[in-house]
């Protein structure tokens, strides 16, 4: 299971402030073989839901080279051969 990014916590709190009720455990996604760990899970109280992903780019490369790395990750379905 991957680290909890830099602003884990701070992203936490301004759910809670906002009125969403946020679990402490961790979640963890199946599709097909592959197994996703997003950061957090977060309800409201009229029933909606959401999935959050942390992202922290704090490097020089480009914004192009960050999305590629994000799409890369969530990249879900098998390769056809």
């Amino acid at each position: 299971m991957p680290a909890k990014d830099r602003y884990h916590l701070e992203v936490v709190h301004a759910l809670r402030q906002a009125g969403w009720q946020v679990s402490d455990k961790p979640l963890n996604i199946r599709i097909g073989e592959r197994d996703l760990y997003p950061d957090i899970l977060a309800w409201y109280e009229d029933g909606r839901q959401i999935v959050v992903e942390i992202k922290v780019f704090d490097s020089d490369y480009s914004a192009v080279h960050h999305l590629m790395e994000v799409a890369g990750q969530y990249s879900v379905l098998p390769s056809r051969n």
